[in-house]
């Protein structure tokens, strides 16, 4: 369907402006959530959260979940949306976009999920070293001065939830230096979880791993703390359980063969562009297949998927691709 909507540059570039436009509002919704702990979806579909496990509260901040079910969820969606967001920026050279990258960025970080903060960081990073020299040191200043400025009017505004935005940038950055290393220091839920869930997965599936349990079964295991472990937070691990090694082995096809296009297609698709929409979605593939090893893909995954309609319409489109 995507591919037959998009017949030329101004359809893809309404279609991300529409996104963005979109996206900025729901962002605002989301950063509201999480001071107020008021989900604006949970008011329209009369569902109320419980505050633990995988929607705990941190720092006194609730987790943002938009209109996903948990907040890790939310944020991987939102950081394709912050890439398209800077995509467009830079091509249209146009400071507007400016806002709604920021605000959309300050709910993906309020998700407060280590894995999104990484994924997005990954993302914005490749994206940056993508660029020229002088477009680097040009975006350098341009984010360095927005975020002077912000931070100095919110200073004045509200001083203390600067601060407390600063004890919670660092206690999440000593967190993931903590679980990268091995240490485990963290006493942040599910720290370490990851890790074992590969031998704890197996353990569970190895009498059905051709075929796996099915979609209808759920994962149940007894972790050594003495809770019963319910969740299987990694994506290949979600679909070895459910659909066993041929369905696992039929999704990492998948995932190769979408990289392979995208990388094929920056080199073959040569357009009038700062930035190539198809590097911009293999940069964005390649951070959001790492994620995976954190979470399970859920409304996230059908997003990518229409990402990757985008990637396939903007390949067909003619060669005298302008920049808009």
């Amino acid at each position: 369907m995507t591919v037959v909507v998009v017949r030329q540059e101004r359809d893809l570039n309404q279609i991300l402006d529409f996104l963005t436009i979109t996206f900025s509002i729901y962002s605002i919704f989301g950063i509201i959530e999480s001071v107020f702990k008021w989900n604006i979806f949970d008011t329209l579909s009369n569902t109320k959260v419980v505050y633990e496990n995988a929607n705990e509260i941190r720092f006194g901040l609730a987790r943002a979940r938009g209109a996903c079910d948990i907040s890790i969820t939310n944020g991987m969606l939102l950081s394709m949306i912050v890439c398209l967001i800077a995509y467009r920026g830079i091509n249209t050279k146009k400071r507007r976009y400016l806002i709604p990258f920021f605000i959309v960025l300050i709910n993906c970080f309020l998700t407060l999920s280590r894995s999104i903060w990484i994924e997005v960081s990954l993302s914005l990073l490749l994206i940056f070293l993508s660029l020229s020299t002088y477009k680097q040191i040009l975006n350098i200043i341009r984010i360095i001065f927005s975020a002077v400025i912000l931070l100095f009017f919110a200073n004045f505004a509200m001083p203390q939830v600067i601060q407390n935005l600063g004890k919670v940038f660092y206690s999440m950055f000593d967190s993931i230096i903590s679980v990268i290393s091995g240490t485990n220091s963290s006493d942040m839920q599910g720290a370490g979880d990851r890790f074992r869930l590969w031998n704890w997965v197996w353990i569970s599936v190895k009498d059905s791993a051709t075929w796996g349990k099915g979609y209808t079964a759920n994962f149940s295991y007894p972790a050594p703390e003495g809770y019963i472990k319910k969740s299987i937070e990694v994506m290949w691990l979600y679909e070895l359980f459910h659909i066993g090694l041929v369905g696992l082995a039929s999704y990492i096809f998948l995932q190769i063969s979408s990289l392979l296009y995208l990388l094929k297609n920056f080199f073959l698709k040569k357009r009038n562009e700062i930035f190539s929409f198809n590097l911009l979605l293999l940069i964005i593939s390649i951070a959001y297949i790492i994620a995976q090893f954190s979470c399970f893909a859920s409304e996230d995954l059908r997003f990518y998927y229409f990402l990757l309609g985008l990637g396939f319409a903007y390949n067909n489109l003619p060669n005298n691709f302008t920049k808009a």
